[in-house]
């Protein structure tokens, strides 16, 4: 036993001393972690909107999301364009430069949200047609939904970048947390896909606050131009 004992001693300071020494391991570990609880709360906002809404209500709501999830491709996308560049500019360490990125990609993504928007909100009769849905209101909370996802979509780059998986996966759980309890709240009220549709758009307008939050000390460096 006391071998056995020893053994599992060794395994596990064997461990701690690699995840100190290998940053790749302990942040991927860190943003498993992360995404997994992430995924379950997904999971339990899946399990409320069913358990509360109407079948055919759950149905609707269930489309919707399939499209945000389609349409958020181009944010994941811009995304790692962000990251790409943040990345080499912190190797280099040019912070000035970097905060430059930061607004310009702010300032990208703010108008490709903007323009997403307009296009898309334009174009809900018809989609709203195809896809058999009577309300195009739905479809424009979900569509600014996803304007705003678009802009957070440059600060995770930033952050992921500069390699604070920390701040990032605090703030992709906190988004998921928002969802869920925000969902749970008002289709218990009886704003039924309304308020599931709003709890999405109300967690990206808070995350994105946060994100800036986690961002600050870089917009207090001085401004160059990449």
């Amino acid at each position: 036993m006391a071998s056995i004992s020893a053994g599992i001693h060794n395994t596990l300071i064997s461990i701690k001393d690699k995840l100190k020494s290998d940053d790749m391991t302990r942040h991927g570990l860190m943003m498993a972690g992360f995404g997994l609880f992430a995924g379950f709360l997904n999971y339990l906002y899946q399990f409320f909107m069913g358990t509360l809404l109407t079948p055919r209500q759950f149905g609707t709501l269930y489309t919707l999301l399939s499209l945000f999830s389609i349409i958020l491709v181009i944010s994941q996308i811009y995304q790692n364009s962000v990251t790409k560049f943040t990345s080499r500019f912190r190797a280099l360490n040019y912070l000035g430069q970097m905060n430059s990125l930061w607004r310009f990609f702010l300032r990208r993504t703010a108008l490709i949200g903007a323009a997403a928007f307009a296009v898309l909100a334009l174009l809900s009769p018809l989609i709203s047609k195809f896809l058999n849905i009577a309300n195009n209101w739905y479809l424009i909370i979900l569509f600014s939904s996803f304007a705003l996802a678009v802009v957070i979509a440059a600060n995770y780059g930033i952050l992921r970048g500069l390699q604070r998986f920390l701040a990032l996966g605090l703030s992709q759980t906190i988004w998921a947390s928002l969802r869920l309890a925000a969902g749970v709240v008002l289709v218990y009220l009886g704003f039924a896909i309304y308020g599931a549709l709003l709890a999405l758009l109300i967690s990206y307008l808070i995350v994105f606050v946060i994100t800036m939050f986690f961002l600050r000390d870089l917009s207090r460096t001085s401004k160059e131009k990449p």
